[in-house]
């Protein structure tokens, strides 16, 4: 059997037509899915939040076949930690300054003049505040003080680009990039109008495509995405960039990444999905 929890609608609903009469389900439901799963099944835990999490760690140290690689997700959810290591690798590491939660911190850090204070260790565009050297700490929910807290360097001015990867690194058809543009809605709200990943507005481009993004390091950063999905051993990545005339900086790694809305990209999604259920029915 082929669990989902929880596969992308859009991909889903192709494969399933793909496949063997029953041999795949969508679950959306927690304990379903953790009674129902067994080490035989192939399972696409693609659910994000500490209880799938936790149910990933549940499943990966059963022996439970999961995708993606349990091991490249697990090292992400502790932030701080992953982009220790990461900063160490590329060629475009931020200023970041780590705490293990924002009683430890005094004053905002003086790492730059304009600074982004995150909040625990997952975002989507939330628990974010731009805030400049010294001033004074916004209002913070009581659930998220005891939260980690990364401050990180704001690069103006800057584009927003993810470099993705869906499938074999090695091949240039698994590769996608797409650049986020703020939103209408997020311009109309001062604290929002600086993150371009809120209902962003998306370019999308293949790898052939890339030149016209006019970004004279495309091939360098996409030399280190490849770079990631090779040492982390995983064939769904997405790196996420900030990109200006004076300065490029990585923002984060990502493992369960979204399809962006281009048709072109939807088939790879599919594609790649569909022969991992294809290889696994076989096996």
């Amino acid at each position: 059997m082929i669990y989902g929890y929880i596969l992308w609608e859009r991909v889903f609903e192709y494969i399933k037509k793909h496949l063997p009469e029953k041999s795949i389900r969508n679950i959306k439901d927690h304990n379903y899915i953790q009674r129902a799963a067994t080490e035989e099944d192939l399972i696409f835990l693609l659910k994000l939040g500490k209880g799938a999490q936790n149910l990933q760690e549940e499943f990966q140290t059963k022996g439970y076949n999961l995708y993606p690689n349990p091991v490249f997700s697990n090292f992400l959810c502790n932030r701080s930690r992953y982009l220790e290591e990461v900063d160490t690798i590329t060629n475009y590491a931020l200023k970041r300054m780590s705490f293990n939660s924002i009683y430890e911190v005094s004053r905002v850090p003086d790492i730059s003049d304009k600074l982004v204070m995150k909040i625990g260790d997952y975002h989507c565009g939330e628990n974010k505040w731009l805030l400049g050297a010294g001033d004074k700490f916004p209002y913070i929910k009581h659930k998220l003080r005891q939260e980690p807290a990364l401050f990180e360097e704001f690069v103006p001015n800057a584009r927003s680009i993810r470099i993705g990867i869906v499938g074999n690194p090695n091949k240039e058809e698994s590769y996608f990039i797409t650049e986020h543009i703020n939103s209408e809605y997020a311009k109309q709200n001062v604290h929002t109008s600086w993150i371009k990943n809120i209902s962003p507005v998306e370019t999308t481009y293949l790898y052939h495509e890339k030149e016209n993004l006019h970004i004279s390091e495309i091939d360098n950063l996409i030399n280190e995405t490849k770079k990631f999905a090779t040492r982390y051993n995983t064939d769904l990545i997405g790196v996420d960039w900030v990109v200006s005339e004076e300065k490029i900086g990585l923002l984060e790694l990502n493992d369960m990444i979204g399809i962006p809305d281009d048709e072109r990209v939807l088939r790879m999604f599919r594609e790649h999905v569909l022969n991992l259920c294809i290889k696994h029915l076989g096996s």
